[in-house]
């Protein structure tokens, strides 16, 4: 990493950054190792080698996820039939009687799809482009995200406040999970952020979102901050984590596409409910497709709210603050402010 370091310094000596190839480089400067599978700069490549890589992500993720937490089938097959089968009213009450045979995680995962189909139209809207930014998380995201993340006996709240944080006043999140200090917002535990969906992906602005993520870790002396990017009805979810003397990993956790209406909810037929019950989950997984409700969507989402649980509320001890390190106090100047959609880009936002 120090290698990778030295040479990105001997780079910027004497030109800008393009951000869209170069987010790997850019977060290296503020001492973060990001690692989403096959999407790497060819730099980071040349420096790693591939395989090093994406076998160093897996192995990252095996410790930072439990991959036994599950949903049964068969508490899968009855969620995606009582959405299929019955009106919404009706859909309701028997979710709400379906959840007293659940965990609690999955009691979350069953008011995530209740408060969702309150919110939903029955049809997907044709064209994107005409939902915008406040519509695209009151009714698309919200829904799912707070049932998710929101713990209200924790003291914790996802919000969207489009505030300056408290962590970096050159920050403005779409959504901040927070920390409640009696009748304040105290510190916290993570950000979103959201793009709309265009004719045209705008790179430049997306890249610009994941500049600042160990700011939260920084501030409120976390082990690890949890962040997700919204882009159309696409969400991605990462995870950063301090791990050794002022080295942060930023690692990609999943990828999904969101319902745009009730008939993606679940729309369930026999062939593609067992096909989806032979499916893993992968930490490369692009879920979607016309179905939510699936096997591999429900198994995905319980784990990253465990994954939210278990670590998100862990503070370093004395010993692990002194190992912290700031972000770069100039990473914007480093940038290269023109735009241009036809650049290389080694992270996915489609």
């Amino acid at each position: 990493f120090m290698n990778f370091k030295r040479a990105i310094a001997g780079i910027t000596t004497n030109q800008l950054l393009f951000i869209e190839p170069s987010m790997h480089e850019l977060l290296a400067l503020s001492n973060t190792l990001l690692l989403c599978t096959s999407q790497h700069s060819p730099l980071c490549i040349d420096t790693f080698t591939e395989d090093l890589l994406d076998n160093l992500n897996k192995d990252l993720l095996t410790k930072c996820m439990d991959f036994k937490v599950d949903i049964s089938d068969d508490a899968c097959i009855k969620l995606a039939r009582i959405i299929d089968n019955l009106a919404k009213n009706d859909a309701e009450i028997e979710l709400l009687m379906l959840g007293k045979s659940l965990c609690p995680l999955g009691r979350s995962l069953r008011k995530a799809i209740v408060d969702s189909m309150r919110h939903l139209p029955l049809i997907a809207i044709k064209n994107k482009q005409t939902i915008g930014e406040c519509e695209l998380f009151t009714v698309h995201f919200d829904p799912i995200l707070t049932s998710l993340y929101s713990e209200p006996d924790r003291k914790v709240l996802l919000h969207w406040s489009n505030v300056m944080s408290d962590e970096n006043g050159e920050i403005r999140p779409d959504a901040t999970i927070s920390k409640l200090q009696q009748r304040d917002f105290g510190s916290s535990l993570g950000y979103g952020q959201i793009k709309i969906a265009r004719p045209t992906i705008d790179n430049l602005a997306l890249c610009h979102d994941l500049c600042w993520k160990q700011c939260t870790i920084d501030a409120n002396s976390l082990e690890a901050a949890l962040t997700f990017q919204v882009h159309g009805l696409r969400i991605t979810f990462f995870l950063t984590r301090l791990r050794h003397d002022g080295i942060y990993v930023m690692q990609e956790l999943s990828q999904f596409t969101f319902p745009r209406s009730l008939e993606e909810i679940a729309y369930l037929k026999l062939q593609n409910t067992m096909e989806s019950n032979k499916a893993s989950y992968s930490s490369q997984n692009s879920t979607g497709g016309a179905t939510f409700v699936s096997l591999k969507n429900m198994r995905t989402l319980l784990i990253l709210t465990d994954t939210f649980c278990a670590d998100l509320f862990v503070t370093l001890t004395h010993s692990w603050q002194l190992k912290r390190l700031p972000t770069h106090p100039s990473i914007y100047s480093l940038i290269d402010s023109t735009k241009n959609r036809h650049r290389f880009r080694a992270l996915r936002f489609d």
